[in-house]
């Protein structure tokens, strides 16, 4: 049985991200430069692969961390927040597959606009590999705030 679980919380982060920031578009509204960085995943002793992503926005903006199991196929999963303006934090997205078998990894994270998705940046790719789980996962626990 195949197990998945994704979920984001606002939370801080303690390891080096990989990240990128965009100037504001021309005629924008408020002098700021959104930034957004993912951190290299890990797995925690439950099982879950997690993938860290952290983020500081001028205006509303939506969160979105996308990952893809890449011995499962081609899909794209993932989750996303949408975080107020001048907001900065981290958000956690996770997943854990209980067959027995080793599972390689690919995430990559961005920052958009909530109304209609217009790309404000997204940081490069990061890589994983986890180790086998069995029996079942443990339940999600991101690390505390």
């Amino acid at each position: 049985m195949r197990t998945r679980l994704i979920a984001a919380a606002g939370l801080l982060l303690t390891a080096a991200p990989v990240g990128v920031a965009v100037a504001p578009a021309a005629g924008a509204a408020e002098a700021c430069t959104p930034t957004v960085s993912i951190a290299k995943p890990y797995q925690d002793p439950g099982g879950f692969v997690v993938f860290p992503a952290s983020y500081s926005v001028c205006d509303s903006t939506r969160v979105t961390i996308k990952l893809r199991d890449r011995d499962a196929g081609p899909g794209w999963g993932g989750g996303y927040i949408t975080v107020a303006a001048g907001a900065s934090g981290t958000s956690y997205a996770g997943t854990c597959h209980p067959d027995g078998q080793t599972h390689r990894w690919v995430a990559y994270a961005t920052l958009k606009t909530p109304k209609g998705g217009q790309l404000i940046a997204q940081t490069e790719k990061v890589y994983f590999k986890s180790k086998a789980v069995t029996g079942n996962c443990a339940d999600w626990n991101p690390p505390p705030t």
